[in-house]
């Protein structure tokens, strides 16, 4: 049967100061022993474990020393065994501290590449790539010219000069779009 004058035997091995097993997260109910696990770092979620299971009379007293206070399990704000006064959580990595963020993704620079002559009526295949952290860019090309596109392909109209243009866009980053460009000539 749980009682204080048993806590070194029941509870004897939880730590001072643990990260896994504080003596400051144990408090004693009705039922026995309790380890209280937390949730979040305010402290305001947490369940509650059974580590020495047994039936605890409140008015026992056994050589002088007696069995309160005891608490309900799932009490607020139970009385706990004393330690350091700092329970588990707060040896956790990062304890107080809010997650950072990640952040946002970029695009970067838009380099262009590809054919820089073509014939007139020719398709040329163009690529493009960022120098950003975006992974999930997505691209699309347009022509100064008269020229016909099909996704990253352009079939030439026309001779002379154009500028093909490389819009790169990813709608989480920042900015949520960038372009590049390539020159080309047709004749």
């Amino acid at each position: 049967m749980p009682h204080r004058i048993n806590t070194v035997g029941d509870i004897g091995n939880a730590k001072i100061a643990s990260d896994a097993y504080d003596v400051d997260n144990i408090f004693l109910t009705d039922e026995g022993w309790v380890y209280r696990h937390y949730k979040n770092t305010a402290k305001t979620k947490f369940w509650d474990e059974i580590i020495v299971a047994g039936e605890v009379d409140e008015t026992l007293s056994i050589n002088g020393v007696a069995t309160t206070p005891v608490d309900e399990i799932n009490d607020a704000s139970p009385t706990f065994e004393t330690g350091d006064s700092k329970s588990d959580i707060e040896y956790a990595p990062g304890f107080g501290s809010s997650p950072t963020p990640p952040a946002a993704p970029t695009l970067g620079t838009v380099t262009v590449t590809g054919a820089i002559t073509a014939s007139d009526g020719a398709t040329e295949s163009y690529t493009a790539s960022i120098d950003g952290t975006s992974t999930s860019a997505t691209y699309t090309i347009a022509s100064s010219g008269s020229d016909s596109i099909n996704g990253m392909d352009v079939t030439f109209s026309g001779t002379g000069s154009r500028t093909l243009t490389v819009t790169a866009s990813d709608s989480a980053a920042t900015p949520s779009s960038a372009t590049g460009a390539i020159s080309v000539t047709v004749s």
